[in-house]
């Protein structure tokens, strides 16, 4: 896969100290890259939740990548030990790429990377 522009992971996420209603999602080097605000009395849970997934990023785009790739390298090897036709049988490229879970990953990818 080409290589990321983001700030690499692992980020982390916590409550500002100063700050009662906001999480910041920081980088490895303590550099803020996001801030996630709620209301007093308010959806505190939703934007715990929200900091959580932000931070989580990176990690989540590697192994979308990484298992996009095993895929690609699973329908290979089935072509070779079963020949062609058997892989097409069990899971062909373009069954892979149009449907499922395998065409959400491509597409999440493509948003996070557009320009791979």
């Amino acid at each position: 896969m080409s290589e990321s522009k983001h700030t690499p992971g692992p980020w982390q996420y916590q409550r500002y100290r100063n700050q009662e209603y906001a999480y910041g999602i920081w980088s490895p080097e303590n550099a803020r890259l996001a801030r996630v605000d709620y209301r007093p009395q308010s959806c505190q849970h939703q934007a715990l939740a929200n900091a959580r997934l932000i931070a989580v990023v990176p990690e989540l785009l590697e192994a979308c990548e990484d298992m996009l790739c095993e895929l690609e390298s699973l329908i290979v090897a089935i072509a070779e030990v079963h020949g062609k036709a058997g892989a097409e049988m069990i899971l062909t490229r373009q069954q892979v790429d149009k449907h499922g879970a395998a065409a959400k990953a491509r597409a999440a990818v493509a948003k996070a990377k557009p320009d791979a």
